[in-house]
């Protein structure tokens, strides 16, 4: 039989605190699996969409933002007003690692390059609101054309093996 002051200690008693995490928790996978969002010559019929060999489309969306023209290369800047999109497709990568490390030697990630990879929210026709890789351009827009509705155009990229538009 618990005596008054045993029932007051036991509802009092306060649990050990939980450690803190040293580092973020990881990001849950999308239930889509690893998804890339392309803009330029990777999209389907353009000059490089070879490069997606194995991955399945899933669905056409945007992304907010401005496209750009610094040249044969689109390049895609995230943010700005609702009314700014970017228009291309959503792919889905069989081999994540390996994918993902083509597409980034592809597009010249190096500390330095004109372009890096980040995830981005997504708006598709079917799929809803979905998170994929997105590479954007990482230099200064200022003076670059922008490209009209946000939609590239395949016959901007350059033919031959010597020139090669982005994502």
């Amino acid at each position: 039989m618990l005596k008054s002051r045993d029932r007051f200690e036991t509802a009092v008693r306060v649990p050990h605190p939980r450690p803190r995490p040293t580092s973020p928790p990881a990001p849950r996978p999308s239930r889509h699996g690893a998804l890339v969002f392309v803009y330029g010559t990777l999209r389907s019929g353009a000059a490089q969409h070879a490069r997606l060999a194995g991955a399945t489309l899933l669905d056409h969306g945007f992304v907010r933002g401005r496209l750009y023209a610094p040249g044969a290369d689109p390049g895609a800047v995230l943010g700005g007003p609702a009314r700014d999109r970017i228009a291309g497709e959503v792919f889905r990568l069989r081999r994540p690692v390996r994918d993902l490390a083509a597409l980034d030697a592809y597009e010249g990630l190096v500390p330095e390059g004109e372009y890096r990879r980040v995830r981005c929210s997504v708006a598709t026709r079917h799929l809803g609101r979905i998170r994929a890789w997105i590479y954007v351009y990482d230099r200064s827009v200022a003076g670059l054309a922008i490209i009209p509705g946000g939609v590239f155009s395949r016959g901007l990229a350059p033919a031959g093996p010597a020139g090669r538009a982005r994502a």
